[in-house]
């Protein structure tokens, strides 16, 4: 299983993450891991999910500030 996203400072472009997730028609969870911001972070997250007439969806979005 995969740890946590890291966002580091960044004097440079913004950092990006777009996920897209299609759902069965079944029942269907999707919990991601945290996504960690340390200062100076400079990042945009984006989470769509498509479902199907039948499909449910449990999801959290967790972020965090890390401290200096």
């Amino acid at each position: 299983m995969p740890g946590a996203s890291k966002f580091y400072r960044s004097s440079g472009a913004q950092a990006l993450v777009r996920q897209q997730l299609t759902l069965a028609p079944q029942a269907t969870e999707w919990l991601p891991q945290d996504a960690i911001f340390f200062p100076g972070a400079n990042a945009r997250l984006f989470t769509t999910f498509h479902l199907c007439a039948s499909s449910r969806l449990l999801a959290r979005i967790c972020s965090a500030l890390a401290a200096r």
